[in-house]
């Protein structure tokens, strides 16, 4: 058995991939990032289906340019709020919109 020094290990689910495997604590930094980017991919791609531009999803659902821009670049963690707005702008429900995240 492997052990760990003086640092605790958590089990990490790679989403893409579905491995299951050991990381540090410093490594979770990077999983979370992970996740925003794929959100962001994901909220961009259903933009683009759409045919909305930036600024039409910033009038739907009345946030800042700039804040949107994070959420699409996986700069920014939504807030349930947020993807309550977004799930009603795309015309999808929030499990549609998490889908492969």
């Amino acid at each position: 058995m492997q052990t760990l020094s003086n640092r605790r290990a958590y089990v990490k689910l790679d989403v893409c991939r579905g491995d299951v495997g050991l990381y540090r604590r410093h490594s979770s930094m990077a999983t979370k990032r992970t996740l925003q980017v794929i959100f962001g991919q994901r909220c961009r791609t259903l933009r683009l289906e759409r045919g909305l531009s930036q600024m039409d999803m910033v009038r739907r659902f009345d946030l800042s340019l700039s804040h949107y821009q994070k959420l699409e670049r996986g700069a920014l963690d939504p807030r349930l709020s947020t993807l309550k707005k977004l799930s009603k702008s795309f015309s999808v429900s929030i499990s549609e919109l998490l889908s492969g995240v």
